[in-house]
C-alpha cells in the first residue's frame, strides 16, 4: 500500500510520500527476488495458486503524483490500482477526470474508489456509510465512463455493517489497511490485507516486508478494532459494533 511518489507534500505530517528513485528501487527488488505482480481485483486474487509469492500494488487517495508512479510501473509491465477519493477528483494535488481516463485505459491500472469524504466508514451509521460508497462509486463512474468494482477503506476504518454495506453498492473487493498474508485458509475479499509501504523503509526493510517483518502489526489494528467503547479515539476501528 502506497500514498504518493515523488516530492513530499507539503504540509504532510504523515510521510506519504516516497521518493521516484526509491520506488524504482523497490520495483527492481521485487523483479529481482522472482516474485509476481498481480491485478488486485476479485477474478485475479481468488485464482491465486500461491499468495506467497505473488503480490499487488496500491495506492490511496488519488494523488496527482500517481502519474509518475504509473509511468515507472509501466517500464516494469507492473499492474497496479489506485483508489480515488470521489470528491477530490481535480483539486489541487490530486488527479482530476480526464487523468484518470487516460490511466484507466492502461491494462495495467485498475480504478476503484476511496470513500466520498475520506472519512472513516467505522464511525458511521449505515445510512451514512452506504451513502458515502453509493456517491464514490457513482462519481468515479461518471468520471470514467467505465464500471469501478473495487474499493479501499477510508484510514483502514470499517464496523460490522461495512462489508455487507459495500456488496450492496456494488463491490466485488474491498481492501483494508490490515497487514499481513491472504492466505488460504482465511482470504477475505470484502477486507483484504495490505502492508503499508513507508519513505523510510530502506531497500533491506522493504525486502523484510515483502516477506512478512510487519504482519505483526495486524495485531494492533485487531486490538485497536476491538477496544472498548469508552476508548473514543479508537472507535473509527471497530468492525463488529455499528
Amino acid at each position: 500500500m502506497y500514498h504518493s511518489v515523488g516530492k513530499p507534500h507539503t504540509g504532510d505530517t504523515y510521510g506519504l510520500t516516497t521518493s521516484a528513485s526509491g520506488f524504482d528501487e523497490q520495483l527492481r527488488l521485487i523483479q529481482s527476488l522472482g516474485l509476481s505482480v498481480v491485478p488486485v481485483t476479485k477474478q485475479a486474487v481468488c485464482t491465486l495458486s500461491d499468495r506467497a509469492s505473488q503480490i499487488g500494488i496500491t495506492f490511496d487517495d488519488g494523488f496527482e503524483d500517481n502519474i509518475g508512479a504509473a509511468e515507472i510501473l509501466e517500464r516494469y509491465n507492473y499492474p497496479f490500482s489506485i483508489y480515488m477519493i470521489a470528491s477530490q477528483i481535480g483539486k489541487p494535488g490530486f488527479l482530476n477526470a480526464n487523468q484518470l481516463r487516460e490511466l484507466s485505459k492502461s491494462k495495467n491500472c485498475t480504478i476503484g474508489a476511496h470513500g466520498l469524504s475520506h472519512q472513516p466508514m467505522g464511525a458511521m451509521n449505515s445510512k451514512n456509510q452506504s451513502f458515502e460508497l453509493v456517491s464514490s462509486k457513482a462519481i468515479l463512474e461518471d468520471a470514467l465512463g467505465m464500471q469501478v468494482d473495487t474499493m479501499s477503506l477510508p484510514h483502514g476504518s470499517l464496523n460490522r455493517r461495512t462489508q455487507e454495506l459495500g456488496q450492496r453498492a456494488g463491490f466485488d473487493l474491498i481492501c483494508s489497511s490490515r497487514p499481513g498474508l491472504n492466505s488460504h485458509t482465511d482470504l477475505n475479499i470484502f477486507h483484504l490485507r495490505r502492508t503499508e509501504v513507508r519513505p523510510a523503509h530502506t531497500a533491506n526493510t522493504f525486502c523484510n516486508l515483502l516477506f512478512g517483518s510487519q504482519d505483526w502489526k495486524q495485531w494492533i489494528y485487531f486490538g485497536r478494532a476491538i477496544a472498548p467503547l469508552a476508548r473514543s479515539q479508537w472507535r473509527p476501528y471497530r468492525p463488529f459494533l455499528d
